[in-house]
């Protein structure tokens, strides 16, 4: 859902000023110099860094505000690893929480002349929606990570998934002042911070406050005054005296970790390729099986596709999944090829409203506009070009991507790492679970295969593995017809000139693309033929793309925008669910399911499939979660998303219900 709380400011002496607290944002005299001192100083960063034994390290910070702590704890990161890149941390988490998010226009402003203005480009150029739940940003080649939640942050910490008991190494409490905003300095907010703090946690803060330091004792903080920064005579800091540790009871929900460090990948598409990279960045060796003698065939071979948010009314959960997804895969898109502008272009999505896909719902949908925009006939006439004469939505950050362009450029990258596998013309036909780390992965033609670890990626055919026949996925063909643009030739006839032009992505029952600048041809898509497994071209399904855009958009005489006559085409068979949520998360065994969910998951088998035909908006954010999950990581989504997802989720709610 939208934003409620956009930040109201004002600027004093060239600095923010907040209007709805009556309250600074930092020092008018230094707000960097203040930081450093209490944030990180207070902290002993980034000296506690260089004696750390863990792969990463978490700082959760209170109240987002400007960024200033975040672009100095980025800043204070990328020193440390240039000077210590043979030492055990490798990674950077800061989780922060903002209710009044600052607009770009904002943030631009305050960090115009700053010192800090190119690490503040990187912010402002990966700046999330202002939509409430859990938006993930990666800096320093993913060495940093923010995840930045929006909205009550009472909301956001409830609702984050904490199955470490407790995962954050250190706390910025900073807030506006206490005595106007009582709310961010609670005892139950600070029991909840406790509760995520690892047992050696330390934190600081501006304030002494004698309010703020008895409800941190009475939540298990050792407290300890220290000299504030400059004229401020006292601060507070202190570490974690006692955890919260809350006795779980057997049928709560849980993730088990991967407990080892080799994995196995069944299936080449672009789901394996997403989790590939994040394994191997995590020092993880990593084999992909696929029957086929390349990577990325079927849909994910296709020659472009569509990347915008789906958006459903009705369901929140899957409506800010979404949101958030689409801006973590544009991003990612934009990161991985941005040697390669011609493989993608943010062109713009419409979402013509048409008898067979109204729009109705979605105009009614409180979304902020860097989202989506509702426009009448006039205004999509005026968009577009075209004279459509209908209603419709626009995603103006929608893009096409290449999805085979876009895989190259990941495997790249991959092929130069050790720890990367690819096996070809391997066909998985059975795995058996022999032992925690023995899993006996069988081809078709008898040749075993021994891993620690494995991750189902095979779409619907994984219904061809006994342990996962019973997951309700649904194959759905889809074919997509290449088409050319039309052109009228000059008198001369030396060149082409392209007669009409689509210069955004248009869907209605289908959708059609602008060209690709590469080989000149527009995707024109695409079928949705349920509980079919065939490949093979269809003339009929050929018919019916180009039927669905003149029966959907009967307006335009697109016998003047392209030929009718296929150039080429591609076949995938996507998974789909009936809820529209994936599966995504640890294998449940065959036994009769015990209501203690920790017993009845196989060691070490996690699945990751159901994207269904929006697989390139979503797959990049749920790969970020799985991995995160099975690695400790923080998890950049709410515990109600991670339920949504889970493979076996309908026993799960049986569970809950006691039954």
């Amino acid at each position: 859902m939208k934003d409620k709380n956009p930040a109201n400011i004002s600027f004093k002496n060239s600095k923010p000023y907040s209007k709805q607290f009556d309250d600074i944002y930092y020092s008018y005299g230094d707000g960097v110099e203040e930081s450093n001192f209490v944030f990180f100083d207070n902290n002993d960063l980034p000296n506690k860094w260089n004696s750390w034994n863990k792969s990463h390290f978490v700082i959760g910070e209170t109240g987002f505000g400007t960024g200033l702590n975040f672009l100095l704890a980025l800043k204070k990161f990328k020193e440390y690893i240039k000077q210590n890149n043979q030492k055990v941390l490798k990674k950077l988490f800061f989780i922060s929480f903002e209710k009044y998010p600052l607009s770009l226009n904002d943030l631009e402003l305050i960090y115009k002349d700053s010192d800090l203005k190119d690490l503040a480009s990187e912010l402002i150029e990966n700046y999330p929606c202002k939509t409430n739940g859990c938006h993930r940003l990666k800096f320093f080649d993913s060495k940093v990570i923010l995840d930045l939640w929006i909205g009550d942050i009472h909301d956001s910490l409830s609702s984050i998934c904490n199955f470490q008991n407790g995962f954050v190494d250190t706390w910025f409490l900073d807030g506006f002042s206490p005595n106007k905003n009582k709310d961010m300095w609670s005892k139950d907010l600070f029991k909840k911070l406790n509760s995520l703090s690892n047992q050696h946690a330390s934190f600081s803060t501006f304030t002494a406050s004698s309010f703020v330091r008895r409800n941190l004792e009475e939540c298990n903080f050792e407290i300890k005054k220290v000299k504030g920064f400059r004229n401020k005579r006292e601060m507070l800091t202190g570490k974690i005296k006692n955890k919260y540790i809350s006795e779980k009871s057997t049928n709560e929900f849980t993730w088990p970790l991967l407990e080892t460090r080799e994995v196995a990948l069944i299936g080449g598409g672009l789901s394996s390729i997403l989790l590939a990279k994040l394994l191997v960045n995590n020092g993880i060796k990593t084999t992909i099986y696929t029957e086929n003698s390349t990577l990325a065939t079927g849909a994910s071979g296709n020659s472009q596709g569509v990347v915008y948010p789906l958006i459903s009314p009705s369901n929140d959960i899957l409506t800010n999944f979404f949101i958030s997804a689409f801006s973590f895969s544009s991003n990612e898109i934009k990161r991985t090829l941005k040697n390669d502008k011609e493989s993608y272009k943010t062109c713009g999505v419409l979402q013509i409203d048409c008898p067979s896909r109204s729009t109705k719902k979605i105009e009614n949908f409180d979304c902020d506009e860097s989202i989506k925009i509702n426009l009448s006939e006039k205004q999509t006439n005026l968009t577009t070009g075209l004279d459509i004469n209908q209603k419709s939505i626009f995603y103006p950050g929608g893009l096409w991507v290449s999805p085979k362009n876009w895989i190259a450029s990941i495997l790249l990258n991959l092929k130069t790492s050790k720890l990367f596998t690819v096996k070809y013309n391997k066909k998985i036909s059975s795995i058996e679970y022999l032992n925690p780390n023995d899993i006996r992965l069988k081809s078709d033609n008898n040749t075993n295969f021994h891993h620690e670890a494995c991750i189902f990626t095979c779409g619907p055919y994984i219904k061809n593995f006994s342990q996962l026949e019973n997951i309700p996925i649904c194959p759905v063909r889809g074919q997509i017809s290449l088409i050319s643009p039309k052109y009228i030739a000059t008198k001369e006839d030396s060149y082409k000139i392209q007669y009409n032009k689509i210069n955004h992505v248009l869907c209605y029952d289908g959708y059609i693309t602008p060209p690709d600048p590469r080989s000149g041809y527009q995707s024109l898509g695409a079928s949705y033929k349920r509980n079919n497994l065939n490949t093979s071209y269809s003339e009929k399904e050929h018919s019916e793309n180009l039927n669905s855009i003149i029966q959907s958009i009967p307006n335009v005489n697109w016998d003047n925008y392209f030929e009718n006559k296929i150039k080429d085409y591609n076949v995938g068979i996507r998974a789909t669910s009936r809820d529209h949520f994936p599966f995504i998360g640890p294998l449940l065994n065959n036994l009769p399911y015990d209501k203690n969910i920790a017993s009845n998951f196989y060691p070490n088998i996690f699945l990751f499939t159901g994207l269904g035909s929006r697989g390139l908006t979503s797959g990049p954010l749920l790969a970020e979660i799985m991995v995160s999950t099975i690695l400790g990581e923080p998890i950049p989504c709410e515990l109600n998303l991670l339920k949504k997802i889970f493979p076996n989720r309908k026993w799960l709610k049986m569970i809950s219900k006691n039954l």
